[in-house]
């Protein structure tokens, strides 16, 4: 389970909420609304609550962050005012 916690947002980063992936490999990847990864965090063995703050881009927007573990991908849509 993935939760963000305050989005929509007006801050450049936001915080993630990811339970569920423990013993597992987790990756949260941050994309703009055109693709392009902007970020990416890597976490070798997910602990059952892993609380993390990825910095969105600069500018207003929509965004999308996947977390991904080898048997589960969730894609989130993320909007900065």
């Amino acid at each position: 389970m993935v939760r963000l916690l305050g989005n929509p947002t007006t801050s450049n980063e936001i915080t993630v909420e990811v339970t569920g992936a423990a013993g597992q490999s987790l990756r949260l990847g941050l994309s703009n609304s055109q693709g392009q990864l902007i970020g990416q965090q890597t976490i070798s063995e997910a602990g059952s609550l892993e609380r993390h703050v990825v910095r969105l881009g600069e500018l207003p927007g929509v965004y999308f962050l996947q977390a991904i573990t080898p048997t589960e991908r969730k894609t989130i849509k993320v909007v900065r005012h």
